[in-house]
């Protein structure tokens, strides 16, 4: 019995997100620069459309300021960072399908941005529509 709860635990954080902040030099938290994915489907609807999900981001000098754990770690939602240049590592996830695909961006000081999957269509086996490859795209919101 208490392996089935923890396996249900685990079943259920493996959906869960995660706020961060990275902020080692002690910046004004004014000046730092948030980093949002969008979410369009929930978790049990039947919409085709993909959430992005940041796995990792690594900053100019190639080192992770996640910290992530593969296995046991939430994937995140949003993050505040210093400005700067940053590589984001995503997973982009329909109900069907994922993908993980990555960008470089430089953020700037104050703003705010959203990450989003841009989904490119082709044509499968039988002619018909399908998702054919993903890119990491980025914009600044409000």
């Amino acid at each position: 019995m208490k392996k089935i709860i923890l396996l249900m635990a685990l079943t259920l954080s493996g959906c869960a997100t995660t706020d961060m902040v990275y902020n080692p030099n002690g910046m004004n938290e004014q000046k730092l620069v948030k980093v949002e994915t969008l979410r369009e489907a929930s978790a049990f609807s039947f919409s085709a459309k993909y959430n992005a999900y940041i796995m990792y981001v690594y900053n100019e000098k190639n080192e992770e300021v996640t910290k992530r754990n593969a296995l046991f770690s939430n994937k995140i939602s949003e993050i505040k960072l210093q400005p700067g240049k940053y590589l984001f590592k995503v997973e982009c996830k329909s109900r069907n399908y994922y993908a993980d695909t990555e960008g470089k961006f430089e953020l700037l000081p104050s703003k705010k941005y959203q990450l989003y999957c841009d989904i490119k269509k082709g044509k499968n086996i039988f002619g018909g529509s399908a998702d054919a490859s993903v890119s990491l795209k980025i914009r600044e919101i409000k």
